[in-house]
């Protein structure tokens, strides 16, 4: 036997699956908006602290060779914390760029250290003053020369960056269609189930109802597949079946009740017309008495009356009446 399900069910099934298409719609719509976000911020970041590295790498040449002019102890200590802020610029700004920027970076770290190649000759008492002082302007002109092209680097990774996310928005913005069409499609399949499964059995109970109300009771099965709607089917069927048999059980109780009325209204008129007869009949048979018997008082009274014409005439009425 089919399984049926409640309204109940098609309706939370139905509304879950809708939103979890939407939560993956907005999910992934979402996702590219932050994404985008954050690699803008990443790179504008990474902008930032290139642009404070050269600031640190300018004034890293320029301690330095002011300790070189003056060789003091706190222009060395300046010169290095100068130099490791450039190095610390570099490697945050590495975090947020692809592999291939933070290649390019690498050639600022080399630069780094080409710079201090000098200074450490210096030191080491390899090299003189002027040489040393002329060798650092010369190596800090070129690291601050780099600024242009490093900057049109980051410009290029950041247009590369953004046509990379174009390229993901053009495939999410592709699968957000295919979503929407599914949506559609299950809309409308779910508009076809819906007319077949609650719409229909409901108009084909109202019919049914349209049908009892005027005395059909031949009904249209709605055929219905849901639980709630089950029950309906078969009250109302149920419901009808009893419906048509009080009605023929009322309709043969008033027959019956008609014919016994038509039954006792032909007894009493029986009875009425026995008495009738009854009557005619002892009418019938007491007038003829009643004259005689009159005729024969009168008769008696006038022969206690010496009036023996009239008794005369009264006997031969008695005869006649007798004949």
């Amino acid at each position: 036997m089919k399984k049926q399900h409640s309204i109940r069910f098609y309706l939370i099934g139905n509304v879950f699956f809708l939103l979890i298409i939407c939560v993956a719609v907005f999910g992934s719509s979402n996702l590219h908006a932050s994404e985008l976000f954050r690699i803008s911020m990443e790179l504008f970041q990474c902008n930032q602290e290139l642009g404070d590295f050269y600031k640190a790498a300018d004034a890293m040449d320029y301690t330095a060779r002011e300790y070189i002019y003056d060789p003091t102890e706190a222009a060395f200590s300046d010169y290095q914390l100068y130099e490791q802020e450039a190095r610390n610029c570099l490697a945050e700004c590495r975090k947020k760029v692809d592999r291939e920027m933070g290649n390019r970076l690498t050639g600022l770290e080399a630069m780094l250290d080409y710079y201090a190649e000098p200074l450490e000759q210096y030191l080491n008492g390899e090299a003189g003053k002027y040489e040393t002082y002329l060798l650092l302007q010369y190596r800090g002109q070129l690291i601050a020369d780099t600024s242009t092209r490093y900057y049109e680097f980051l410009s290029e990774s950041l247009s590369e960056t953004v046509l990379d996310v174009q390229r993901k928005w053009t495939d999410r913005k592709t699968f957000s269609i295919v979503i929407i069409v599914i949506m559609i499609l299950f809309v409308g399949v779910w508009g076809l189930i819906y007319w077949r499964r609650i719409y229909w059995p409901i108009q084909v109970m109202v019919k049914n109802t349209e049908k009892v109300k005027q005395e059909d009771y031949e009904l249209e099965p709605p055929g219905a597949a849901i639980q709630e709607l089950k029950v309906l089917e078969d009250a109302f069927a149920d419901m009808a079946v009893r419906i048509k048999m009080d009605i023929g059980n009322l309709q043969e109780k008033a027959r019956l009740e008609q014919e016994l009325l038509i039954q006792e209204n032909e007894n009493l008129m029986m009875k009425n017309m026995m008495t009738e007869t009854e009557f005619h009949n002892l009418q019938a048979q007491i007038n003829p008495h009643f004259l005689f018997n009159t005729m024969n008082l009168i008769s008696q009274s006038a022969q206690l009356h010496n009036d023996m014409q009239t008794r005369e005439l009264m006997d031969k009425l008695s005869a006649f009446l007798r004949y």
